[in-house]
């Protein structure tokens, strides 16, 4: 069960994030309650069924608005999260949202995944990225990624992604889960 401090802090990234839309074209949504009680809880369960998977270093990918990695920041104050995205702007506004909310263990970097090689051991996260083998292909192989994990709709497409990465995978799970965006799964892949 999340604290009410907790709650506080994603209802106002909620608010931030759909607010500074208009400026930064983060998201589709125009209301900060549709977008809490949907993508916040989408990251919220998620992190729920893979907490055991993060490592203390987390990077998010690709992470445009800032989730789930700020979400991840606030779930848990333990893991040091690093947000990359190839947008300046996104850069700009992360810096924001991790300045209003104080968040101590979140920091964001404006790089590209294929440029980006970071030297201690830690979990990669992906939300709406493309799709799997893009994403392995564009990330070098980093000795010191013990795993990468992506958000995913629990369907067919997912399972016919699987299958076209199975050759350049070592080894991977599939975390399933119900969210107010319906059927999800994270995709868990070890490929060093």
């Amino acid at each position: 069960m999340l604290s009410e401090a907790k709650i506080k802090k994603l209802k106002t990234l909620s608010k931030l994030i759909v607010e500074g839309n208009e400026k930064h074209n983060l998201t589709s949504y125009k209301h900060g309650d549709k977008f809490f009680f949907e993508q916040i809880d989408d990251c919220v369960q998620a992190y729920n069924i893979c907490a055991q998977s993060v490592k203390e270093n987390l990077i998010d990918y690709g992470s445009g608005s800032g989730i789930p990695g700020l979400v991840w920041a606030i779930l848990n104050e333990k893991i040091k999260v690093l947000s990359i995205d190839s947008s300046q702007k996104k850069i700009e506004f992360q810096k924001t949202l991790i300045r209003k909310l104080e968040l101590q263990n979140a920091a964001c970097k404006h790089t590209r995944l294929e440029e980006h090689n970071f030297s201690n051991e830690h979990t990669a996260v992906f939300k709406a990225f493309s799709t799997l083998k893009t994403a392995i292909q564009k990330s070098k192989p980093n000795k010191k990624r013990a795993n990468l994990l992506f958000f995913k709709k629990n369907n067919e497409k997912t399972q016919e992604e699987i299958l076209e990465i199975k050759p350049l995978l070592y080894d991977y799970k599939i975390h399933t889960y119900k969210s107010n965006l319906g059927d999800m799964c994270v995709v868990e892949i070890y490929d060093n």
